[in-house]
């Protein structure tokens, strides 16, 4: 595919669209598989969560999650030939005997080509999810539009599960787009649709999708277009975040920023891959997500994921199709609400119950790694490939003596190591909170136990930041941690997202906690001087229910004033001060 330079620049700028040129650009795309399935499986086996949709997707700076998928063991294999076989709901997908691009999306694309045509209708009805992993929390967004021959429909947006915009909009009319694959390209190349060009057409081609139903034909062009892609390759079976199984196909791009603003790390490119799951029966595309391959520290970092929910005409915009038209894309409708917190936090505690506890050892080891997104100076954000503040062990003892190992170099080039040689005095020298001995493990006593831990050397206000900070301190015993869940789940305040990997991609279950913290009283007005609100949001191993990471960010109405992460790296009991886990 050929590229346009201001797509390019778009690309280097790595700017966020608005939600106001979302909807001037596509009448109803925005960028979890909620919890409950996964928490269903006794394997918990985390799959996908990320991806794109029609709009600026590579480029996403801000957003940094989602979940990597848990892929079934590929033979290699091909698809059954069902070429005279009329269309039928989809099933398993068959297993595959190769993994050759041309064969295996060619058969989709013969499959594509024999669905039944789209029905009789005034509007093209879409529903999309969009999970960006952001800058303060993983946001999921439930997109629905209408769109008519002439441009104007319906626009809908829940964001996690509370309703946002229902309005009536004006946009694109239907784009018409040609069955034959070398027409097909040409068009997509010469109307872009706002997504930010590419080698790969079936990602240029989400600009049409994510508000538009197109006709069998041109969905086998568009596969047949994909397979002569020389970076595209099929990885085989998968299961999308929603549960829904399909072929793996993925294809990467290289994006030279010559003239433009560099990447991170100063990049002269930016390198994406994206990872397509498509209906083994059908050949639709159930979902995309984007990876970021060059992010700082080496690391994959994920961009977004796009799940097609549903898909079909419709003669108004109160009208949404029967799911049977569209059975490729049947999602449980259980998997379509939110995730109860008390639900999913209550079945991650059984788990942390279940743990064996620690063994009896002198000192508790914990290692972690932090990083600043906002600027404790002015607030701005950190650049990414700036963010990382070094990693960062201790030891404690029950005593308060132990060591304390800063990773981030000195001004003369060393590292703060202190207490190596022999354990100090971390709490009576240092001024470092002591281990909090007697934790409660009835959840019912936490809050009483942290309002009472709440002075001295904690300093914390909010009891979501001192249970945090405890926990990030010292390693708790399973019935404590599972008490910490349990407290949590009983909650207003508490969200759970869904599955998300951490910035070392782990995968996870991100659970937002918000709260509001006054700050000190105005001795005129009898008022704070100002509220901010204060979002943690945790990353738990969806089988162990251990804390993997904990982003917090504070802000003044709109306005971040601060973010920091921790990502736990290790946590244990060892015997001495020279030993780890």
């Amino acid at each position: 595919m050929r590229r346009t330079r201001a797509a390019v620049e778009r690309m280097a700028r790595q700017a966020v669209p608005t939600d106001e040129q979302v909807r001037r650009a596509v009448l109803g795309s925005e960028p979890d598989r909620l919890l409950d399935g996964i928490l269903r499986d006794p394997r918990l086996r985390v799959v996908p969560g990320r991806g794109p949709g029609r709009r600026r997707w590579g480029p996403v700076a801000v957003v940094g999650v989602a979940v990597t998928a848990v892929l079934a063991a590929v033979a290699v294999f091909v698809l059954p030939d069902r070429s005279d076989e009329p269309a039928a709901p989809a099933g398993p997908a068959p297993a595959l005997t190769t993994t050759d691009p041309a064969v295996v999306l060619g058969q989709l694309a013969d499959r594509a080509a024999a669905q039944p045509p789209v029905g009789e209708g005034t509007y093209d009805y879409v529903h999309v999810r969009y999970v960006y992993p952001g800058a303060g929390a993983q946001a999921v967004h439930e997109v629905e539009s209408w769109l008519s021959a002439t441009g104007t429909g319906r626009f809908v947006r829940t964001i996690d599960g509370r309703p946002d915009v229902d309005e009536v909009s004006t946009g694109r009319p239907w784009k018409v787009l040609p069955a034959d694959p070398d027409a097909l390209e040409d068009a997509l190349v010469a109307d872009p649709q706002d997504v930010p060009v590419a080698d790969c057409p079936l990602f240029v081609a989400m600009g049409v999708l994510d508000n538009q139903v197109i006709d069998p034909p041109v969905q086998a062009a568009l596969l047949r277009l994909l397979a002569r892609d020389d970076d595209v390759r099929v990885v085989g079976p998968t299961t999308d975040p929603l549960g829904r199984e399909g072929v793996e196909v993925r294809a990467s791009e290289r994006v030279d920023l010559q003239g433009y603003p560099a990447g991170p790390g100063g990049a002269d490119h930016l390198l994406y891959e994206y990872r397509f799951v498509l209906d083994a029966e059908t050949g639709a595309i159930l979902g995309v997500e984007t990876l970021e391959l060059d992010a700082p520290e080496g690391a994959t970092r994920p961009v977004a994921w796009a799940l097609w929910l549903q898909a079909g005409r419709v003669d108004s915009t109160d009208q949404r199709p029967d799911p049977s038209t569209d059975p490729a894309r049947a999602v449980d409708p259980a998997a379509l609400t939110p995730a109860e917190p008390a639900v999913v936090l209550g079945q991650l505690a059984d788990r942390a119950a279940a743990q064996p506890a620690p063994p009896a050892k002198e000192f508790d080891y914990r290692l972690s790694r932090g990083y600043l997104l906002y600027s404790h100076e002015d607030s701005t954000p950190v650049p990414p490939d700036e963010q990382a503040t070094g990693e960062n062990e201790t030891w404690l003892s029950a005593d308060g003596l132990g060591r304390i190992r800063n990773g981030e170099p000195s001004p003369d080039g060393g590292v703060d190591d202190t207490g190596a040689d022999a354990p100090v005095d971390l709490v009576g020298t240092y001024g470092q909170p002591a281990r909090v001995a007697d934790l409660p493990t009835d959840p019912a006593a936490v809050e009483a136990a942290m309002v009472a831990l709440r002075q001295g050397p904690w300093e914390v206000t909010l009891v979501d930041d001192l249970m945090l900070r405890i926990w990030g301190h010292q390693v708790l015993e399973p019935q404590q941690q599972a008490a910490f869940l349990r407290f949590w789940a009983t909650r207003d305040h508490v969200r759970v997202l869904g599955p998300t990997t951490d910035r070392v991609g782990r995968e996870g279950i991100a659970v937002v906690l918000t709260q509001d913290l006054d700050a000190p009283i105005n001795r005129e007005t009898g008022l704070p001087y100002a509220t901010y609100t204060v979002e943690n949001t945790l990353i738990l191993d969806p089988r162990t229910g251990a804390l993997l990471s904990r982003q917090r960010v504070e802000r003044e109405g709109e306005r971040i004033v601060s973010g920091t992460v921790h990502v736990e790296l290790g946590a244990g009991r060892v015997d001495s001060v020279a030993e780890r886990p």
